[in-house]
Formats: C-alpha cells, structure tokens, sequence
C-alpha cells in the first residue's frame, strides 16, 4: 500500500488534505501521487492546483520558496526530502 502524505511549512496552518482546497500543491511528474491526488480531488470535491517539478528535489524548492502550500509525495520519499532540508522539522 502506498502512503501519501504532504510537507507543509509550519505556520502554514494546513492539518489535513481538506486544508488545501483552493491552494498550490507540488509534486513531482510521473509519481503515484499524481493519479491519487486526482481522484482525491474528485471524491472530495476540491480545488487543488498542481504545479510539477521534474525531480523530488525541485518540487520540494517549490515548497521551500513559497510557489506552493504543500509537497505532496510518498511518505518515505517525503521523510528524506525533509531529513535532507536546511531545516527540518515536524510537518
């Protein structure tokens, strides 16, 4: 089973997938969370505006220079993104 989880700043007040309608996700081209986030986006009924970076890496400096909400990934992948960051903490 795939886990799919998102990194936010902290002081982005965004707790759960619902917090980002109407806001700029990350993520990056060709993953598993690209066809999960659509049907997301279905079932819930929410607006989410995909923007995608050719590697992990830059869709995490996508979240990191405030061009997105959230770097939505797999949570592995996702943990080493955030383990790797300047400044990691919690998300």
């Amino acid at each position: 089973m795939i886990n799919v989880t998102a990194a936010v700043k902290k002081a982005s007040g965004i707790k759960q997938l619902a917090d980002l309608n109407g806001k700029t996700i990350s993520t990056t081209s060709g993953t598993t969370s690209v066809p999960l986030l659509k049907q997301y986006e279905k079932t819930k009924s929410v607006n989410i505006r995909e923007i995608y970076g050719k590697d992990h890496a830059e869709s995490f400096l996508l979240l990191s220079q405030d061009r997105s909400a959230a770097f939505v990934m797999d949570d592995i992948l996702l943990a080493g993104q955030i383990a790797n960051s300047g400044s990691p903490g919690p998300s």
